[in-house]
């Protein structure tokens, strides 16, 4: 019986080393490709959740900002006949102020400038749902003027007190130390502060406006409920000059 030579097996054992070394080496080098793979595959449904969650955020954004707007909307609605009265509350008591709104009405309305348009109210005609003083807030000093509620019964009598204290630049004495303001919502007054280069541009341009800002301009209608949006407007009908300025051009 003939052995093979002690060299050759020791080649044999070495080859057969080398060859499971080898597979070895390759199995690591395919490994990482597939893992590579999956995480690739794992990034990409993570980028298409994260998009769908992106898109749905901004839905509930937008849908967040309309439900603001309608609730704002509301609240001026149920409050369209309330009228903020500054300082009056300085000048007479709680138990007086019913009278003295009633003075200041009758007193005010004569000052408007076509009589033919507005006759005289009567005393009917004034009726205040309430009337009462509103606290301090506690950011204001003491010596700021307390702010006075009042709810007209009708809504013609508020409207016609109030266009008589925009054209006026002051109120005639005794209540010349008083300002007049609408009765809005918080979120209403927050966005005029926002949007205060747009109506300050329209009232200089003798513009109407109602609180949702519908600007009636030849005929169409321009929703205004952003300033980005309501500076873009104007520029596009020519009335606006720059974000600095709030003054329409001859």
């Amino acid at each position: 019986m003939v052995f093979p030579p002690e060299d050759s097996l020791v080649t044999d054992k070495s080859l057969q080393m080398m060859l499971l070394q080898v597979t070895d080496l390759r199995k690591e080098m395919t490994d990482p490709g597939g893992r590579t793979s999956h995480l690739e595959h794992k990034v990409k449904e993570f980028c298409v959740a994260h998009n769908e969650v992106a898109d749905r955020l901004q839905q509930l954004e937008d849908d967040h900002a309309a439900l603001k707007h309608k609730i704002a909307d509301i609240e001026d609605r149920m409050t369209r006949n309330n009228i903020r009265f500054r300082g009056m509350a300085d000048l007479v008591c709680n138990e007086e102020l019913p009278k003295f709104l009633l003075a200041l009405c009758k007193a005010l309305v004569p000052h408007l400038e076509d009589q033919a348009l507005v006759p005289h109210l009567e005393d009917h005609a004034w009726a205040f749902d309430h009337v009462h003083c509103l606290p301090r807030p506690q950011r204001f000093t003491a010596d700021t003027p307390r702010d006075t509620k009042a709810r007209f019964h009708y809504f013609q009598s508020k409207d016609q007190l109030f266009n008589v204290t925009r054209k006026l630049p002051c109120l005639p004495e005794p209540y010349q130390g008083i300002n007049v303001f609408a009765g809005l919502s918080a979120t209403t007054m927050m966005r005029r502060k926002e949007l205060i280069n747009v109506t300050k541009t329209l009232r200089n341009h003798k513009i109407s406006y109602p609180t949702k800002l519908l600007v009636w301009h030849k005929g169409s209608t321009v929703p205004i409920l952003e300033l980005e949006v309501g500076i873009s407007k104007l520029k596009e009908l020519g009335h606006f000059q720059s974000q600095k300025s709030s003054y329409l051009r001859d």
